[in-house]
């Protein structure tokens, strides 16, 4: 029996759409593209939307954007998709695998801290690795399966010892914590919308530690991946940008 992660659903308007951009002669960086863009800004609420080839390669390129090279490492869940440490490699630094939430498939805050007190030491406001004398920067948490990640106790963390934060969205269009779009909480981040990537579930939540996040919120912190129209309208729109398939967006 085989059950797949996700079904595509055609509706017949996207043979219009892909016809409308061939008969432009629009095939690359054209309107579809920058009218997908503003769409999934309106969606998510993020302000510097940017299409690019892959979510690897937006991946590849908020590391870059965010300073990551060879002599640091890069905090990476030991649970998601290839891609994402592979991204941390292409820019020359080293994976430090962290492990993570049974109950969300995600990052888990709490040993993000115990990898840094075992592992790296805090030298004039850098955490300089014990063995290897690399530079800890940079956390890439995932939104696995369209679970939002437990950011506002990441960033937490991030704060305390100077880190970057990095979100891999690629399977969490939709997604939110207290009604905020994934990606507006790290300081970049990146999402795919290649047919393999889910859109999340109706509705999935769970209850983090009770900690104060690094931005407030007036209410419980509840994670929820809604289901709406409008990641439609940004499918059909997708679709007529024959090379698009992934987005970088920049937050901070």
């Amino acid at each position: 029996m085989k059950i797949p992660i996700t079904k595509p659903y055609f509706d017949g308007t996207e043979i219009e759409e892909i016809k409308e951009s061939l008969e432009s002669g629009w095939l690359v960086q054209g309107p579809k593209v920058r009218q997908f863009e503003q769409k999934f800004s309106e969606f998510t609420a993020i302000q510097y939307p940017k299409a690019v080839s892959s979510c690897t390669t937006a991946l590849h390129m908020g590391l870059l954007a965010l300073g990551v090279k060879e002599g640091q490492d890069v905090i990476v869940p030991s649970f998601t998709f290839i891609a994402t440490p592979n991204s941390v490699r292409y820019t020359g630094a080293e994976i430090a695998f962290c492990d993570i939430d049974i109950n969300t498939y995600n990052l888990n805050p709490v040993e993000v801290e115990r990898l840094i007190n075992k592992n790296y030491k805090n030298e004039g406001n850098n955490l300089i690795n014990k063995k290897t004398g690399n530079t800890l920067t940079t956390i890439l948490t995932v939104h696995q399966f369209g679970l939002a990640s437990n950011l506002p106790e990441i960033n937490k963390i991030a704060e305390k010892y100077n880190l970057k934060v990095l979100e891999d969205g690629a399977c969490a269009v939709g997604a939110r914590i207290n009604n905020t779009h994934v990606g507006n909480f790290g300081n970049i981040a990146a999402f795919s919308s290649t047919p393999e990537n889910p859109s999340p579930p109706e509705r999935v939540e769970w209850s983090p530690p009770t900690m104060k996040p690094k931005r407030s919120f007036s209410k419980p912190l509840d994670h929820t991946a809604p289901q709406s129209p409008t990641c439609n309208d940004i499918r059909k729109v997708d679709s007529s940008c024959l090379i698009l398939t992934s987005l970088v967006i920049t937050t901070a």
